[in-house]
């Protein structure tokens, strides 16, 4: 909007959006995820976790079911001596002692072992599907909660914030840390359920089956459990250089596109581009180092594995040579060691996960938990439009040392057209933000009709009092005449045509295929800036507020562009106080007094004609008018 906003956005520390996690311990973030969840979202949780429960423990007898299916097809006996499905006897006469033509008990319980299993895998089947439908479904509205309340502290949020901070950070966390953060958690909660019915169920099945094969195992654990923890540190601080560096490169290119026009007017795109991926190569020695890093932790684990089974297989050999364990046994055991090492490599995996959920939602909570400035319900039942600044000083938080606005004393009387001029960061712009009360003046105070604005709400005043047209006017990606019913919505189809008739851009839009139906582009990308303005001036005309700012708002407009704004004065007879910033002399021919700023005071107020005899500023900047 101004010079001045845009040197305090570039004053803005870029750690001020860091988030700093040791404010907040990650156990903290985990308990207010769970403290906010809604009826509907902990319903949704809690059915998944019932089914994955389900889930698991028929992950649990799949072991024991192979080992009885082998040793009923071997030896006609089923694990542990003792029938798994009732009604069959614990001995079957072995295969030798039936005759060929006959099929004997052992295929039989074989056979009745399969069919009995069908129910397990179709309630295990189920009950995944209810987890994965249920657990998505607590995600999404998880999600969805959290973008609404994010959206709507940020809206609330006054105009020093924004300038503050980089959109795209903003918008970062709307789209990615309300993606991950919740999604992230969920996964990580169930996988701890998991893992931890694997480890739990898994060592109580491998007790049962075999104590002292159980104790060899067990020995492996620590070993495997403190590489895990050790070299699970090292992957993780190689991802995070990588991910510091990722996020330079993003963040420069992000800038780049953003100013695309000014890299292409200095033909920059060349050096743009060198620089991009030089700043990508600059990854490449972290990247592989990652790469390494994580083949040789996933080789490890498979020989750690590997090893834990050979150990098992050896030893159990020796086991079924004394009879101690049969063959079905030795493989239910081997798959509930697996069973067992998979729960113990998740789980050392959860405390890291976590922290990276963790940290993605501190990111949404840090704009969850911002203070919302309570605005004033007071309101003016009639508004005659009389403007005045009573010793008005201002700083922007930025800059707080270098005062924009010192001691300005400034009277607008209703219905008058004054213009406000001055050199580059007078505070012109400044001026026009704390009339409409996006910035409150350091000290001094702002009077509307004698009424000190500080007491009034500043969400009515600009949308009931004051309308400002900029020197490029924001219209969003919508169509042309959903832009100009922006901030008047029960506006008439003739009260739009007669607005852009007189802003003369009638014509233009009817020229379109689709007309006023024609949508204009992200920022209106599609139009010209001069087409632009004259559609938010039609808009300023539409809404009909007593008082309009325009600032640098016909620029880019031809000669005629000057009428347009004594036709917004005088418009169905309504005089309007209008204040006109400008660096153009054929627009001062419109007004009735001016205002001329030299370091952040008013220098001189009143008519043109004194202007040029009185203010050598005025006289600086308009030559022309000196003649």
């Amino acid at each position: 909007m101004s010079a001045e906003l845009q040197e305090s956005k570039a004053d803005t520390p870029p750690s001020a959006d860091v988030v700093k996690m040791g404010e907040t311990s990650v156990c903290a973030t985990v308990r207010r995820f769970f403290k906010e969840l809604e009826p509907e979202e902990a319903a949704s949780l809690v059915i998944g976790g019932c089914a994955l429960v389900v889930n698991a423990a028929t992950n649990m007898l799949y072991p024991r079911i192979i080992g009885n299916i082998i040793d009923s097809g071997s030896t006609g006996k089923v694990l542990g001596g003792s029938s798994w499905i009732p009604g069959c006897s614990p001995t079957i006469p072995p295969l030798e002692s039936v005759g060929a033509p006959e099929i004997g008990c052992p295929y039989a319980m074989f056979k009745k072992l399969l069919c009995s299993a069908l129910p397990l895998y179709a309630a295990g089947s189920v009950a995944s599907w209810i987890r994965v439908s249920s657990m998505n479904r607590a995600v999404y509205l998880i999600q969805k909660r959290s973008r609404k309340k994010m959206y709507k502290k940020l809206l609330m949020q006054g105009a020093p914030f924004f300038h503050t901070r980089a959109s795209s950070l903003l918008i970062a966390k709307l789209l990615n840390d309300c993606e991950e953060g919740p999604k992230s958690m969920v996964e990580n909660i169930y996988t701890f359920i998991r893992c931890c019915n694997s480890v739990i169920g898994g060592t109580i099945n491998l007790i049962s089956i075999s104590p002292c094969l159980t104790g060899v195992t067990m020995t492996c654990i620590p070993f495997f459990g403190l590489f895990i923890i050790g070299y699970s540190s090292i992957i993780k601080r190689n991802h995070r250089k990588r991910k510091e560096l990722l996020d330079a490169a993003i963040g420069k290119a992000d800038e780049v596109i953003s100013s695309i026009e000014s890299v292409m007017n200095f033909g920059k795109e060349g050096d743009e581009i060198e620089t991009f991926s030089r700043s990508l190569d600059d990854c490449d020695d972290v990247a592989q180092r990652v790469c390494n890093s994580e083949g040789v932790f996933m080789g490890s684990i498979l020989a750690g594995f590997n090893f834990s089974t050979l150990v098992m297989l050896y030893c159990g050999s020796y086991k079924m040579k004394s009879g101690d364990i049969s063959v079905g046994g030795l493989a239910s055991f081997i798959l509930y060691g697996a069973l067992f090492g998979l729960g113990v490599s998740g789980l050392s995996k959860i405390a890291s996960e976590v922290s990276k959920a963790a940290v993605s939602l501190q990111r949404v909570y840090e704009i969850h938990d911002l203070d919302v400035e309570e605005d004033n319900t007071k309101t003016l039942d009639t508004v005659h439009g009389k403007i005045e600044f009573e010793h008005v000083s201002f700083s922007y938080d930025s800059r707080a040392a270098v005062p924009v606005l010192q001691d300005l004393n400034l009277k607008i009387e209703p219905g008058k057209v004054v213009a406000i001029v001055g050199a580059n960061g007078m505070g012109k712009s400044t001026t026009a933000c704390l009339i409409t009360a996006l910035y409150r003046p350091t000290s001094g105070r702002i009077l509307l009709d004698g009424i000190d604005i500080a007491t009034l709400s500043s969400r009515w005043l600009r949308s009931k009092v004051f309308t400002v047209v900029t020197q490029e006017p924001l219209l969003f990606s919508m169509s042309i005449e959903d832009n100009l019913r922006y901030g008047s919505e029960n506006a008439t189809d003739e009260q739009l045509r007669e607005a852009t008739r007189m802003c003369e851009v009638h014509d233009f839009i009817e020229s379109l295929p689709d007309k006023y139906r024609t949508v204009v582009g992200q920022r209106g990308a599609l139009l010209s800036t001069g087409q632009k303005q004259r559609i938010g001036l039609a808009r300023a005309l539409i809404r009909d507020t007593p008082c309009i700012i325009l600032d640098e708002a016909t620029s880019s407009l031809d000669g005629s562009a000057d009428d347009l704004v004594r036709s917004i004065v005088n418009r169905k007879d309504k005089r309007k106080t209008v204040i006109v910033i400008t660096h153009h002399a054929a627009t001062l021919r419109n007004v009735d007094q001016v205002a001329v700023l030299n370091e952040g005071r008013v220098e001189f107020h009143g008519r043109i004609e004194d202007a040029k005899k009185q203010s050598e500023t005025f006289r600086t900047l308009f030559p022309a008018f000196s003649k």
